[in-house]
């Protein structure tokens, strides 16, 4: 059975479109957080392979209200009016939307749930906002670090291809006469700026210092930065002590935007237990 589902214009200019998808179950004594799913780059409401739709309906059969929004200029969103960085405007959409589910529905809990830029824009929220009690953060901030250098090239010192082309590289550029195939040209569509690694730290514990429970899930499409879960650790160590409030998930063999049924069935599975088990008592037992 699918869950109820209505699209809604909101915010100040009611110029910004969700969809809520509406618990199948009846509400329990104390009202389950709503999920706010937020846009993974230029992706509209949906979700990469309509990832955000599937979850949605997963969680509202367990009986959390869910919104699929899109962000200001993004999906069937109008840009919003003035001049602004993107992070203000998403902060400001965002934050509209809380107040429309509240206004509309009474909802007065939040969990925010953001895919690469989705998790950037989730930070901030979560950091600023008492009504955001959890946050899933899919490839997420991260900082690469000593055991990330070691590990990534530890792997391809293991990689004799791997190897043999490096070697062959150095080798052209000292004897020109050596032939090297020239390897297809990387084009970068897409730039991410992490804050200061110390900052996100500070912030981080401050989310946890106030209960948030976080979920941080990295996959093999960010190994560039974060290549296995000890990493959460080297990059925050003092963090170590909130880390009742913090789970860290990686899954080396999945793409970032979770192209595999396999892969996303996996990720929709540990997003639902990690809400149940942190947030609903009554589902749980």
């Amino acid at each position: 059975m699918i869950p109820l589902e209505r699209a809604y214009l909101f915010g100040n200019e009611k110029s910004l479109l969700g969809i809520l998808t509406e618990p199948l179950v009846s509400a329990p004594a104390e009202p389950l957080p709503t999920l706010l799913l937020l846009n993974a780059g230029l992706l509209h409401r949906v979700g990469p392979f309509r990832m955000h739709v599937d979850l949605a309906r997963r969680l509202a059969k367990l009986g959390f209200p869910v919104f699929r929004l899109d962000l200001s200029g993004k999906g069937d969103s109008e840009p919003r009016r003035g001049q602004g960085l993107d992070e203000d405007r998403a902060i400001q959409d965002i934050q509209e939307a809380m107040d429309f589910l509240a206004a509309k529905k009474g909802h007065q809990k939040f969990i925010l749930f953001g895919l690469c830029s989705g998790a950037d824009n989730a930070h901030p929220v979560a950091l600023r906002d008492p009504r955001v009690v959890g946050a899933v953060f899919l490839d997420g901030f991260g900082y690469a670090t000593q055991g990330h250098r070691l590990r990534h090239y530890g792997r391809r010192l293991r990689d004799l291809p791997s190897v043999k082309r490096f070697l062959l590289r150095k080798l052209s550029r000292l004897l020109p006469g050596i032939s090297v195939r020239a390897a297809a040209p990387y084009v970068l569509t897409y730039v991410r700026e992490f804050p200061p690694c110390g900052q996100v730290e500070r912030e981080l514990k401050q989310m946890t210092d106030q209960g948030k429970k976080l979920l941080f899930v990295y996959t093999g499409g960010v190994e560039t930065y974060f290549n296995d879960p000890c990493q959460f650790d080297e990059m925050f160590p003092r963090l170590k002590n909130g880390r009742t409030c913090i789970e860290v998930v990686h899954y080396p063999d999945a793409e970032h935007t979770y192209p595999r049924i396999s892969d996303r069935e996996k990720l929709l599975s540990r997003v639902t237990d990690w809400a149940v088990l942190n947030f609903s008592t009554a589902v749980r037992e």
